[in-house]
């Protein structure tokens, strides 16, 4: 009887919730307390540049986030919410464009090029990005690229929950960890 006790105990220990002030946090909700960084990767087929616009070409259908310490999330969403974001708050993308790294994957040998990213449309399957290069040569078109952009910042508005944005859906699993994905 002693070790059924202790067992469902401890089982009760593992598989509950966290705490937080106002209570236990169930599956569907998530709050922060503090400004959330996620950085972004994007994959196309590839890349074609004219000077002004870079357009990455045969999209993978999702851009993947990521965020390291202390919250360390990943998932994806969709381009289209990716391009969404770019107007969503003042700390938005619009409000203080990112620099980028794209690697150009038919040409592991060569560094990435560095660019400022000064807006953004979705064409079918294609990423419409305005730049402007800070280090290195784009070329007029490439094979396979990889672009990986400077974090975009979520700032919780300070009234009574912290809510991360509606694309991003939250919950803690049964071993207290957070686990991030977004709705698409």
């Amino acid at each position: 009887m002693h070790r059924f006790l202790v067992g469902a105990i401890a089982a009760l220990v593992l598989f509950s919730a966290p705490a937080t002030a106002e209570g236990t946090i169930d599956d569907d909700t998530f709050f922060i307390d503090h400004p959330l960084y996620l950085l972004f990767t994007q994959s196309a087929a590839g890349m074609r540049y004219d000077g002004e616009t870079l357009i990455m070409e045969g999209m993978a259908p999702a851009t993947l986030f990521f965020a390291d310490r202390p919250d360390r999330l990943t998932g994806h969403l969709s381009n289209a919410d990716f391009v969404d974001l770019w107007t969503r708050s003042s700390q938005s993308y619009a409000a203080d464009p990112p620099n980028a790294a794209l690697t150009l994957l038919e040409e592991a040998d060569k560094p990435p090029v560095v660019i400022e990213l000064k807006d953004v449309s979705l064409e079918g399957d294609a990423l419409h990005y305005k730049v402007r290069v800070l280090d290195g040569e784009l070329p007029a078109e490439s094979g396979p690229v990889s672009l990986f952009i400077d974090p975009w910042v979520w700032v919780p508005r300070g009234d009574a929950e912290f809510r991360p944005p509606g694309w991003l859906r939250c919950h803690w699993n049964h071993w207290g960890m957070r686990v991030c994905h977004s709705n698409w």
